[in-house]
């Protein structure tokens, strides 16, 4: 991946290789495609919909609007700078819904049931028209009514039960199309970078952040894989009056306890996910370094990569080395301001400001480095080793005598 070679300045137009509008073509339409294809958005609130439509009135527009912009603009652009931390949305949801499932036995849900469940995929109804997107909580407390207490469990806890796989997917209108064409792109990518490299021709910057976002998005697809894609509204349960949850009212603005990507969007806490289970806590909290450190590691990878100056050089290498502790770091800080919480009595707002700060600065300064990076990999391309214009000949990969 190193060059010293006669650089190639500027534009350089297709003839027997490739040209700069064929890596821009392959880089870009390859991000792209990762980014939109692989977001599975949460289902809005079922109370700013009547009948498939939205309800007229300002609140129900305003909390739609609000949905729109937090659950599908700010994903993508998220995604766009960094996508990794839709990765740990992935598998962090991955993990929630196989607990959900194994929680569910009585109910013999799959995986499916279980992310349909987090996205807040199934809507209590009464006569009365009072509704409410429940969750697992909801669902293991209607089980254990019926549990020796004399009580019986509620109706629409049965027809919760009838609905199928089948009828979750129909309504999702998940097209198994998308993935495979994503799949194949974001694979496709992986092989020309591994190619080029055992042919000891240079890769450049924006080749090497795309195997990064075609890593990324690899890994969320496969955590993802169960899960419905395009839902637009909640499948609906029907719930008598008396058995509506007690104290529980319909959110416009709904964010269930286990679907956190609308905390990661809004960047409020990525630290460690909300789940009030210590055992989530550990896994989540093991996996904010993780993913971020497969990114950056990527990127460090391409440390040998010539560019214009030393300058870029090093900024770039600083950026990679950023991308890899940058999760740990934050980590670190959330770990040390609990250990300052339980030394110090009564010292919440130590602690509180201690952690939201420092984060803030990590956070912020991950936000810059990752920018740069996204700059330097278009920059790059105005130089460029020849090497880093010729074509893959796939021939010579293919075992043959001469």
């Amino acid at each position: 991946m190193t060059a010293n070679q006669t650089l190639v300045h500027g534009w350089k137009s297709t003839d027997c290789g490739r040209g700069t509008s064929d890596i821009l073509w392959s880089c870009l339409s390859t991000i792209l495609l990762c980014v939109w294809t692989v977001i599975h958005l949460p289902l809005p609130c079922c109370s700013v919909f009547q009948n498939g439509q939205p309800i007229r009135g300002e609140p129900s527009r305003r909390s739609l609007r609000n949905w729109i912009i937090r659950n599908g603009i700010v994903p993508a652009v998220v995604s766009v700078i960094a996508p990794e931390f839709l990765t740990f949305t992935a598998i962090s949801e991955l993990i929630e819904g196989r607990r959900i499932k194994k929680m569910m036995t009585e109910m013999n849900w799959t995986l499916t049931h279980s992310l349909f469940l987090q996205m807040g995929g199934f809507c209590l109804e009464t006569p009365s028209g009072k509704r409410l997107q429940f969750d697992a909580i909801e669902i293991q407390s209607a089980i254990d009514a019926g549990k020796g207490t004399g009580h019986r469990s509620p109706d629409w806890l049965s027809k919760l039960e009838e609905v199928e796989e089948s009828h979750i997917n129909d309504h999702a209108m998940s097209s198994p199309l998308t993935k495979f064409i994503a799949c194949s792109q974001a694979l496709w990518m992986v092989t020309q970078v591994i190619a080029r490299v055992c042919r000891h021709q240079a890769v450049t910057l924006l080749e090497v952040s795309t195997l990064a976002y075609a890593a990324c998005a690899l890994i969320a697809y496969v955590a993802w894989w169960e899960k419905p894609q395009n839902a637009t509204l909640p499948i609906i349960i029907p719930c008598f009056d008396e058995d509506f949850p007690k104290g529980r009212t319909e959110d416009p603005m709904y964010c269930s306890d286990v679907e956190f990507s609308g905390y990661l969007w809004a960047g409020q806490n990525w630290v460690i996910h909300v789940s009030g289970r210590d055992e989530a806590k550990l896994i989540d909290g093991g996996l904010v370094p993780l993913c971020p450190a497969i990114f950056g590691a990527i990127h460090v990878a391409s440390w040998n990569i010539r560019l214009l100056s030393n300058v870029e050089q090093w900024l770039w290498r600083a950026s990679a080395l950023y991308c890899c502790t940058a999760g740990l770091l934050n980590l670190s800080v959330g770990i040390d301001s609990l250990h300052l919480r339980r030394l110090v009595l009564d010292s919440r707002s130590y602690g509180g400001m201690v952690s939201p700060w420092t984060r803030l600065v990590i956070v912020s300064l991950y936000v810059l480095v990752r920018l740069f990076m996204i700059v330097e990999a278009f920059a790059s391309l105005r130089e460029l080793p020849p090497s880093a214009y010729e074509s893959v000949h796939w021939s010579s990969f293919i075992p043959h005598t001469t």
